[in-house]
């Protein structure tokens, strides 16, 4: 075993180290050699033995170094570091300064050992570290993306502070967040399987350690809305770290990468800082065979064996890698033999856990005689260097490979440093960038407030962001969002700017077309004839003003309530309605189609058909669009139809009938006829029975004339070829006339009695008609009166002359009233098979009636007889001539027309919605597409009967112009159009001096209102 003297002996001759022995006095007792030079190097004198120590000592240390040199002969080991600057070149130099207290055999201390490190390099690089942490830190603070690292068991050991933005999760809730919450359920299983699978592989084959995998994934948020991402990661092995390997990844917002401006932060606790000394040396003695016979206290600390574990145990098994463990028994064996000293090099060595301990080693070998050597290992831990490169080289890569522009410049601007996205971007190579100014990139758009504000905010130290418009090398125009930081040094010196900036080019040019495509929707949304949505399962995000017109309430009303319309459904369809779509919605079905009833709030009823469809959203919410029309007239028709169908089989029906009676009619007075006339050929009757015979001959042929008659006056009423000749007739002579032709014909069972009254003298009627109407009526009460009275003529009432008959006869069933005016109808009734007859007479009385502005009722009773009767107002041919030339008014001149518009689907829209609203007017229509247009055709057109002029257009706008025509024309109407629905907005078209407005969409019924009241009145312009 050797001495301590030796040992010291052996470490003074080390020229890694400098020491300095020094008596209680202060006085040198010994140095080795590499004390000496340092001192001739800061001092610029030799050092001998016997010299004070404070001689090389500087005076602003004298106080610190007399402290820690009385501190150590109390037994205590002191270290410090301190700064010098060498006399020799002038530079700073970093030295290690370690007090040892030297006690002797009695335990006291009688002397101090200063062992002296110069760790200039050590310090310069430790510099070098922090200011690349401090710029790293600052790159991934401000990246958009999401950056984070996982562990071997797939736990976030960091999540940049964007997450929590993007996201919603504080930085603690997300470190806590597994996969499972994190993924979209749809994505989980397979991105699990993709992580095993990248897992398996990296076990298999470590090298892969720089493999990206990429995928895109629906992440929640923390209101558990899924955000489309992409997520690009790799699997490696930090060999500073006992985990088996981390995840490493970056995380993109793809639907919103406009927003990806948000700070990278490191929450591991081992990024806070990076080295800031150098550890102790640790010193292990052993023999050639490799067994320990010095164990130092930071050999403790460092490999975590006691001094006692370690002494008598083998080197190579305490500290050295299996893998290792050949190699350096060999380079042990050729040192003790040959005494040529390893020289010093990093290794990386292992703690009693197994733990990798990276170490800068050098070694010295001691001769005790005899041939007996011991060697000596002295270990400095570079652990925390080689992590904070490790950290650095992750940092740096992350840079590399970030897709955003990364720029460095000096205090005036000038570029230092791009990464490569920078390069791909802008087609500037590195080369090219550094050393000029950012401004190769400018446009020349970018207002020179922006700069000006850029600089004073930087300058100032605060953080930058805003969008530059920029030109690539080959002239391409592209966008950029930046963020600009100052960057400090660990002074606190602000020394350089760093840019982080995001390409936006296609961002801005989606942005726009999207604001061009919900500009055309809108339009087409508010001018369509249909309500139009668009709503989630709980919100209305969109619905268009149709539905104020379909529903009768304001359509805000559906903001506030998305389900309002359910409360207009009629109870016996709101049912069937909602089961349908609970089960369409349920199936998935694509589409959706409804048909039901809803009472407005007037009170009218109407028919809605309704279609929805579902939609695509990355956002996570079902979303739904739908029409709604209202098919009330559709219905209508439809009923109409069927109605018709139905009269037409009952048309069918009767007509049969009807030719099965009229032929039995006609065949009737046919065989008298025929029968009665070959009897008289005969020559061989009676004078008495001829003449009978001649009247039975007569009567049928004026029968069979009666019925070719019925049919001839049908037929014109089917055709409508039957011309009115009206005059004033007195209607007491065409009563006095039925009265004489049926008077002699009644059987003596019936009493025939007329009324009249003296007024009017006169009425304007068609005297043939009404005699055929009034015939038709007696014929028919003196055919279904078997005895009773018949009683006809005319009263006069209070405001119109009344007609009738009245009979006291077999009376017609309720259910009959309804029908027997219909044609063909007595064909198939019990009645006529007793009475006879062809079902004609009500039929021809009726129509006749409806034709001279009139109409036919009855009151009846079976068994109570009837009474038929027509109420006739004597001026209602006047009323009606006037009536008909108002209405026509407009059909015999052309109107002329200004549509003011600047969109032309308007104006074309409008041409046609007035042409088919009035398709027997004439209208000559021009067009405007701005104010000023409008204001000049009405100047040109004094001729103008009404402009329709649009309130917003570009330049004059609708307001202004009126209020320009009014300064000439005070007659001309003015109609607004608008899609505005405020007081304030119709109080500014009075104002304007409009005539009234129509609001936006334009239906047909507003715009009938507008024509009659201002065209059609007789209100045209008048300039």
């Amino acid at each position: 075993m050797v001495t301590t003297n030796q040992l010291f002996d052996a470490l003074f001759k080390n020229e890694l180290l400098s020491y300095t022995l020094i008596d209680p006095q202060l006085n040198v007792i010994d140095s080795n050699k590499f004390s000496r030079d340092q001192a001739k190097i800061v001092f610029g004198k030799d050092m001998a033995v016997g010299d004070c120590i404070l001689e090389y000592v500087r005076k602003q240390d004298m106080e610190g170094f007399l402290k820690n040199f009385n501190q150590s002969l109390t037994g205590k080991e002191i270290i410090v570091e301190k700064s010098m600057t060498a006399s020799s070149d002038g530079q700073i130099h970093w030295y290690k300064f370690q007090f040892l207290p030297v006690k002797g055999e009695e335990g006291n201390v009688n002397a101090v050992c200063l062992v002296s490190d110069k760790i200039t390099e050590r310090k310069k690089y430790q510099q070098k570290l922090e200011r690349k942490e401090r710029l790293y830190r600052l790159l991934a603070d401000n990246a958009s993306d999401v950056i984070w690292l996982m562990n071997d068991r797939l736990e976030f050991e960091y999540i940049s502070p964007s997450f929590e933005k993007k996201f919603g999760y504080s930085n603690e809730e997300a470190l806590k967040l597994s996969l499972r919450e994190l993924c979209a359920p749809q994505d989980y299983d397979r991105i699990k399987g993709l992580a095993d699978t990248e897992i398996r592989k990296f076990a298999i084959d470590p090298e892969s350690n720089y493999r990206e995998v990429s995928v895109e994934l629906g992440l929640k948020n923390k209101g558990g809305r899924i955000i489309p991402s992409e997520i690009t990661a790799r699997i490696f092995k930090d060999p500073s770290s006992s985990q088996k390997f981390y995840v490493e990844g970056i995380t993109r917002d793809i639907s919103h990468r406009i927003e990806m401006e948000k700070q990278l932060h490191l929450s591991r606790e081992k990024f806070n800082k990076l080295i800031t000394n150098i550890s102790s040396i640790a010193i292990q003695g052993y023999k050639p065979d490799g067994t320990v016979i010095f164990w130092d206290r930071t050999s403790e600390k460092l490999y975590g064996y006691s001094k006692e574990e370690a002494l008598g145990s083998n080197l190579l098994d305490l500290i050295i890698p299996p893998q290792m463990r050949n190699g350096v028994q060999a380079a042990i064996e050729n040192m003790a033999k040959t005494g040529e000293i390893v020289p010093q090099e990093e290794l990386e060595l292992i703690n009693k856990d197994g733990t990798p301990v990276q170490v800068l080693s050098s070694h010295i070998v001691l001769d005790e005689g005899k041939g007996e050597k011991e060697l000596y290992c002295l270990d400095i831990d570079i652990s925390s260097q080689k992590e904070a490169m490790n950290e650095w080289k992750k940092y740096q890569q992350l840079v590399e490979q970030s897709p955003n522009t990364i720029v460095l410049t000096d205090l005036d601007g000038v570029i230092e440093y791009v990464n490569p996205g920078f390069e791909e971007l802008t087609g500037y190579s590195a080369e090219e960038a550094k050393g000029s100014k950012p401004g190769i990139l400018g446009a020349g758009d970018t207002p020179v407030e922006v700069y000006r504000d850029l600089w004073e905010t930087i300058k100032s130290g605060r953080e930058w962001r805003g969008v530059f418009k920029n030109k690539k090398k080959d002239g391409e125009i592209y966008y950029e969002s930046a963020v600009i930081s100052p960057v400090y040094d660990t002074n606190g010196s602000m020394t350089h700017f760093a840019a982080i900036k995001e390409d936006i080019t296609a961002e801005r040019h989606m942005i726009q077309a999207l604001r061009e495509s919900e500009e055309k929707f809108r339009q087409l949304a508010e001018n369509v004839d249909e309500v139009f949505w668009l709503r989630t399962d709980d919100e209305m995000l969109y619905i268009n003003p149709m539905f104020e017109k379909v529903y009768g309430i304001p359509f805000e009303k559906n903001y506030e309530d998305p389900n309002i319309f359910l409360s207009f459904i009629l109870p016996e369809d709101k049912e069937q309605v909602l089961e349908k779509l609970r089960r369409e919605v349920l199936l998935g079905r694509e589409r959706v189609s409804l048909e039901y009833r809803i009472k407005r709030p007037d009170g009218e009823i109407r028919w809605i058909q309704g279609q929805t469809y579902p939609i695509s959203d990355h956002g996570g919410k079902n979303k739904r669009v739908g029409l709604a029309r209202d098919i009330t007239e559709r219905k209508r028709f439809e009923n109409e139809l069927r109605k018709a169908k139905e009269e037409a089989e009952k048309s069918d029906r009767l007509k049969a009938s009807f030719l099965r009676n009229m032929s039995h009619e006609i065949r009737t007075p046919m065989n008298a006829i025929l029968g009665f006339s070959e009897l008289l050929s005969r020559g061989i009757v009676t004078e008495e029975k001829r003449g009978m015979y001649l009247d039975t001959i007569v009567s049928s042929t004026q029968k069979l004339l009666e019925i070719v008659d019925d049919i001839m006056i049908i037929s014109q009423l089917d055709s409508g070829n039957i011309k009115l000749n009206v005059r004033e007739v007195n209607p007491s002579e065409i009563i006095s006339g039925l009265y004489n032709k049926y008077k002699n014909e009644i059987p003596d069972s019936i009493t025939l009695k007329t009324v009249t009254c003296e007024e009017p003298k006169q009425l304007l009627i068609d005297k043939v008609r009404w005699q055929t109407v009034f015939d038709k009526l007696l014929s028919n009460a003196i055919k279904f009166t078997p005895k009773g009275t018949v009683e006809f003529g005319f009263k006069c009432k209070k405001s119109h002359v009344q007609f009738f008959v009245k009979d006291t006869g077999i009376g017609i069933e309720q259910d009959m009233l309804d029908t027997v005016f219909e044609p063909f109808r007595q064909g198939e009734t019990e009645a006529n098979r007793i009475y006879g007859g062809n079902g004609l007479g009500l039929t021809i009385a009726q129509q006749l009636a409806n034709i001279m502005g009139t109409r036919l009722c009855v009151e009846s009773k079976p068994g109570d007889g009837s009474f038929f009767y027509i109420n006739y107002r004597d001026l209602l041919y006047e009323r009606k001539g006037t009536e008909e030339s108002e209405e026509n008014v407009h059909s015999v001149r052309t109107f002329r027309l200004l549509i003011a518009d600047d969109e032309s689907n308007n104006c074309f829209y409008l041409r046609e919605l007035i042409e088919n609203t009035f398709p027997d007017t004439d209208f000559k229509i021009l067009e405007a597409g701005d104010g000023e247009q409008a204001v000049e055709q009405c100047r040109k057109n004094t001729d103008l009967d009404m402009v329709l002029m649009d309130i917003k257009m570009p330049g004059v706008n609708g307001f202004e112009a009126t209020r320009r025509i009014r300064g000439f024309s005070s007659h001309l109407p003015v109609i607004a159009q608008t899609a505005l629905s405020v007081e304030e907005d119709f109080r500014k078209i009075e104002e304007a001096g409009c005539d009234d407005y129509l609001t936006k969409p334009i239906g047909r019924e507003a715009l009938e209102r507008i024509f009659k009241k201002y065209l059609f009145s007789g209100r045209g312009g008048e300039n």
